[in-house]
């Protein structure tokens, strides 16, 4: 047995497998031909365990990720967002190092324990945050290795594709088959779900080429999870244009300019989402807080706008990685800081994108049945249905 932030996990008899599977919202499972493009998926549905979790806030890839991989929310790892202002140093960042981490992953205790360990991401931005300690492997599709390209059996794809996902799992497979690792954390890219959504012919094409990867881990004999990060919505407006809030232009009206709108899904994928997402974080160096709250909630798409210390308390936030107010846009509407800040160019039509408590709801799914609860899961319990089965 192994203990990791208050969790106890057992030691794997045979291969585990714990897919992030990015942006996978639940609608995608929920196809009328579902079955039969994804016939291993949907029998693990049926005949393994099959729940919907909720997901850490906000709902990006870098927290959900994380929270994933140590078991515990954002205010005990402190991952906030993909991007937050570092306050003592007053520069806009990427949380992209390991040094912002406020915990442990698994993987230090599994890798502690002699268990062979291996972690495949698709993006390079998430390879520091989570890879495990020596010996360990750690692989990324983004400047890929040649260990990586080696079990990935191609050159590396592209990471604004469906291969490049396809290609993650592929490398974990023939890990597991070459005896390389024993527990393989598999997280992909999103860039299918944010360019189709659940009916598009390309995205039935991905999670068909999907379940043939996972037959092959089912195969192998391992214990497979399978969650998201967050789920995917459309966000745009009846023109299908994005609809979109300028949240700082509209902090300069309503307390005058100097106001500081942080977006927590920025990083460096702009043809997913163009840097908007459904969640925002305001600092406001002093200016008047309820009435900034109040024009921020009177824009159209605005679901709700928290103060610091609520929004820590309800969504389980590092208080001090989050803003001054926490804002949420709604099911179709993301948040920007001013129209001149973005490069829309790739999203002007069929922006799809995520963040807000309407992308919080993501499957959970084990390849073997499991005597749990279906209600109160979270993505982050996938360590504990994949190494505590009973």
């Amino acid at each position: 047995m192994i203990e990791v932030n208050g969790r106890t996990y057992g030691l794997p008899s045979g291969p585990v497998v714990v897919i992030c599977l990015d942006g996978s919202d639940p609608e995608y499972l929920r196809t009328p031909d579902f079955s039969a493009d994804a016939p291993v998926l949907s029998r693990w549905m049926s005949q393994g365990f099959s729940a919907i979790a909720r997901a850490a806030m906000p709902t990006f890839t870098n927290p959900n990720n994380v929270s994933i991989v140590t078991g515990v929310p954002p205010s005990v790892h402190g991952i906030s967002g993909n991007f937050f202002l570092d306050e003592d140093r007053g520069a806009e960042v990427p949380m992209n190092e390991a040094r912002y981490l406020r915990c442990p992953t698994i993987f230090g205790a599994l890798v502690a324990a002699g268990v062979k360990t291996l972690t495949v991401t698709a993006k390079k931005k998430l390879a520091a945050l989570i890879a495990p300690p020596a010996p360990g492997l750690g692989l990324t599709v983004e400047n890929a290795s040649p260990l990586a390209i080696e079990l990935g059996g191609r050159a590396a794809p592209d990471v604004y594709s469906a291969e490049a996902s396809l290609f993650v799992l592929d490398v974990g497979v023939r890990a597991i088959e070459r005896g390389l690792a024993q527990v393989v954390y598999c997280s992909t890219t999103d860039y299918v779900q944010h360019k189709h959504g659940p009916r598009d012919p390309e995205a039935r094409a991905f999670y068909r080429a999907l379940d043939l990867r996972l037959g092959r881990f089912d195969a192998l004999g391992a214990t497979v999870v399978l969650t998201a990060d967050h789920g995917m919505s459309s966000k745009t407006d009846d023109a299908g244009a994005p609809n979109v809030r300028w949240l700082e232009s509209e902090l300069d009206r309503a307390v005058g300019p100097g106001a500081r709108v942080i977006l927590p899904i920025t990083d460096p994928y702009v043809v997913h989402h163009g840097s908007l997402g459904s969640a925002a974080t305001v600092y406001l160096f002093g200016r008047d807080s309820a009435r900034a709250a109040a024009a921020l909630r009177a824009l159209p798409g605005v679901e709700a706008v928290y103060g610091r210390a609520e929004a820590a308390e309800r969504f389980e936030l590092p208080g001090d990685r989050s803003g001054d107010l926490f804002v949420v846009g709604d099911r179709r509407t993301v948040l920007g800081i001013r129209p001149e800040r973005h490069d829309l160019s790739h999203v002007m039509t069929g922006l799809r994108s995520h963040g807000g408590l309407a992308e919080a709801q993501v499957p959970l799914i084990v390849n073997r049945p499991r005597k749990r609860s279906l209600t109160g899961l979270r993505n982050f319990d996938a360590f504990d249905l994949a190494l505590n089965p009973g």
